[in-house]
């Protein structure tokens, strides 16, 4: 399987993915985030975003930042929906004006290989499990 996605206006290729907490009957909602490769971690989005999923709070974490610096930041575990796939995952919890983020455990946990194609504007997603 390969699926292609776009690039954001900044040059930054994203990936439009939906999520869901614990409480099924608050429903999925569709975000649309960047793939970061220096971000380790599964998806990074706002805080006040998590609440009308019904993300729940599981404790805090410290990141590495770019420049080096440390910061501890509150996750929930978040079910991801992607394609006809899903993945449970840890979803930091950002300030609310931070971009969402996909990183590498996404890729790694979905099986998949990225090509970026920046004369296109391309990103081209492909599934590394064998299905």
């Amino acid at each position: 399987m390969a699926t292609t996605q776009s690039f954001k206006g900044n040059g930054s290729p994203q990936i439009t993915f939906r999520l869901r907490g614990p409480l099924a009957s608050l429903g999925e909602h569709e975000f649309t985030g960047i793939l970061d490769t220096g971000f380790t971690g599964f998806v990074s989005i706002p805080l006040l975003k998590a609440f009308p999923i019904g993300l729940v709070l599981s404790g805090m974490t410290n990141l590495t930042l770019a420049d080096g610096k440390s910061q501890s930041h509150l996750y929930c575990l978040g079910e991801v929906l992607w394609e006809s796939r899903s993945e449970v995952g840890i979803v930091v919890l950002a300030p609310p004006d931070a971009t969402i983020l996909v990183g590498m455990e996404f890729l790694r946990k979905f099986n998949l290989t990225m090509i970026v194609d920046p004369q296109s504007e391309l990103l081209s997603l492909h599934d590394t499990s064998g299905e």
